[in-house]
């Protein structure tokens, strides 16, 4: 199993009324190897055609969000602390709105974020295995506003 990566994020919870949601391994979560990117780049299209001329013609696009993909590893001294820590990570990645930020190599990174689509365990059940050693994988698909 590879190392996982050494990255220190944070997530704004002013929805929530709380102080950034520290994401570390001193609290609790480490990514995962290959566990944050960019996400994909898409574009909404507007587009004209016509049944007498061969393909179409683009008149508009903008960029459309671009979904994060998260994978990290969440745990706790006992299942107590570690259900806490997921439910957590829950709610500060369920805001409307958010700001997730964290450091890459001396880069900084800050996105403007939608709800999440959150997956604790193996789809939506404790990994077995790893929650007899108060560990648990949570992944998440993170919409965010296109750079």
């Amino acid at each position: 199993m590879a190392a996982d990566l050494a990255i220190d994020a944070s997530v704004s919870r002013t929805m929530l009324w709380l102080g950034p949601l520290e994401i570390t391994p001193a609290n609790g979560y480490n990514f995962s190897r290959n566990g944050i990117g960019p996400g994909d780049s898409q574009w909404r299209r507007t587009t004209v055609s016509t049944p007498y001329i061969k393909g179409r013609t683009l008149t508009h696009a903008v960029k459309d969000v671009q979904n994060v993909p998260v994978k990290m590893t969440v745990e706790g001294a006992n299942t107590a602390q570690l259900t806490a820590r997921i439910q957590t990570l829950i709610e500060a990645f369920s805001q409307f709105q958010y700001t997730l930020s964290f450091t890459l190599d001396s880069i900084t990174y800050n996105w403007i974020c939608e709800p999440a689509d959150i997956n604790v365990g193996n789809s939506g059940a404790w990994d077995d295995l790893m929650i007899r050693s108060h560990m648990q994988p949570v992944s998440m698909t993170i919409p965010r506003k296109p750079d």
